[in-house]
């Protein structure tokens, strides 16, 4: 299947394929980038819950 994405963890790029599940403590810059051709699922739990709202645009 080939890579998905490349994630971005603070200053660390790292290539990920599908089903993996990864931890980012609070405060860390992060990022990731699609380099797969077909669809992307990405599925995001946030802690607390309504963090997410921070970044919701308007």
């Amino acid at each position: 299947m080939g890579v998905l994405r490349i994630l971005r963890i603070g200053k660390e790029e790292k290539e990920v394929e599908a089903g993996p599940a990864i931890y980012i403590p609070p405060g860390v810059p992060h990022g990731f980038r699609a380099i797969w051709k077909g669809k992307l699922r990405l599925i995001m739990v946030y802690s607390p819950p309504d963090m997410y709202k921070r970044y919701r645009k308007e």
